[in-house]
């Protein structure tokens, strides 16, 4: 198995943290069953191919979406045709229940996996959606692999935020929790030069707009003095 390979089955591994379980409040449900719906229907449209990526998806386990609970999940490693040492694996992962999202950290989870941790965390952006990198490193009898997770969240507002400390201030919200909250996270792994993140990142974003869109629309009214 070559390295971009293991790279899109890291997608899985991610997927496994743990998800609070809990039980929903009820509030203007059919606004949430709407956004949800949308949510669903813009992955479904979600290209598999685009320009000079191939994309195939990864396999998720069945204990990752019961974990999750997600109302919408994409898990797709991306292939350049015009040169063969440029991949990443593009995750996408809505949860119907913001409190859901808070055990899937990339701190938490790639070190409970046996991953160490590497620089950062490092601000960076998405295209213009602004993460944080990580990167995280395995040693092996094969050698030492390295991985570079770029990672933000989405609230149900629309706002997008690189910290979980925000993450849980909106699932203490009892009114905006049923709306969910949404992650996209990057992967590559060392073989991809790092001066070619930024391009490539960029064309993941363009890549996941029709979902991003949605996201970023919001349902739920935003805070005062806060801007999308």
């Amino acid at each position: 198995m070559n390295r971009h390979a293991v790279i899109a089955v890291l997608c899985s591994v991610a997927l496994l943290c743990g998800a609070a379980l809990s039980s929903r409040v009820a509030v203007d449900e059919e606004g949430v069953r709407g956004y949800h719906a949308g949510v669903r229907e813009a992955a479904a449209r979600f290209p598999l191919d685009s320009g000079q990526w191939v994309g195939r998806d990864v396999p998720l386990p069945p204990s990752a979406t019961k974990l999750l609970r997600p109302n919408a999940i994409l898990a797709r490693q991306y292939q350049s045709t015009e040169r063969e040492d440029l991949a990443a694996t593009l995750m996408i992962v809505q949860c119907a229940d913001i409190r859901d999202m808070q055990g899937h950290y990339p701190p938490n989870c790639y070190p409970a996996h046996g991953w160490g941790a590497g620089e950062g965390p490092v601000d960076a952006r998405v295209g213009e959606l602004p993460a944080l990198r990580y990167e995280f490193v395995r040693r092996s009898e094969r050698g030492e692999m390295g991985i570079t997770v770029y990672n933000a969240f989405i609230l149900p507002s629309g706002e997008v935020t690189t910290s979980m400390r925000e993450v849980r201030r909106a699932s203490s919200d009892y009114e905006m929790r049923p709306y969910g909250a949404a992650q996209i996270q990057v992967l590559f792994d060392d073989t991809v030069p790092a001066g070619e993140h930024a391009m490539v990142l960029a064309e993941m974003r363009r890549i996941a707009d029709p979902v991003v869109r949605v996201l970023m629309e919001g349902a739920f009214p935003i805070r005062e003095g806060v801007s999308r």
